[in-house]
């Protein structure tokens, strides 16, 4: 089919169709999106690459739910929410804020998802300290034991 065809088509339609194996339908998804959420997740990350990352991740995810056939009642919403969650998977598995430079106090910045962004990562900052430290306790247990067993075979 023309191009021109698919540009007629709601956004609904377009993921109908690509759910029922039009592959073309997704270029004009693709075109129609690509560039919002790339500023959308450029905005969320404060990085031009990091908000491109965003989305791509945001329309494989989307071209793969879509050609599973799960369409939901309204795209634009739902593209936007798969491309907020992949940003903050982003952060929290690039860990790329330094505890140093965390704000001890909410900024005044308008943005919401900024604070949201910095407390998932200071959580899981956290749980990976507690980790840590469980896990050196654990190991300094086990030597502190084997120790205290191979005296006892000595004596």
């Amino acid at each position: 089919m023309s191009p021109l065809f698919f540009k007629r088509l709601t956004d609904e339609s377009l993921g109908s169709r690509l759910a029922s194996g039009e592959a073309a339908a997704f270029d004009e998804l693709y075109r129609r999106y690509a560039h919002r959420l790339a500023a959308y997740g450029s905005h969320l990350l404060g990085d031009a690459a990091s908000g491109d990352d965003v989305a791509q991740a945001t329309m494989l995810k989307a071209y793969a739910a879509l050609r599973s056939g799960r369409v939901p009642d309204r795209m634009k919403p739902w593209l936007f929410r798969i491309a907020h969650n992949t940003a903050i998977d982003l952060v929290v598995r690039r860990r790329e804020l330094p505890s140093e430079h965390l704000p001890e106090t909410a900024s005044d910045d308008p943005e919401p998802f900024a604070g949201v962004l910095v407390e998932l990562w200071s959580r899981r900052r956290t749980l990976t300290v507690r980790k840590s430290a469980e896990s050196h306790r654990f190991v300094s247990r086990r030597i502190l034991d084997r120790d205290a067993r191979e005296s006892q075979a000595r004596d």
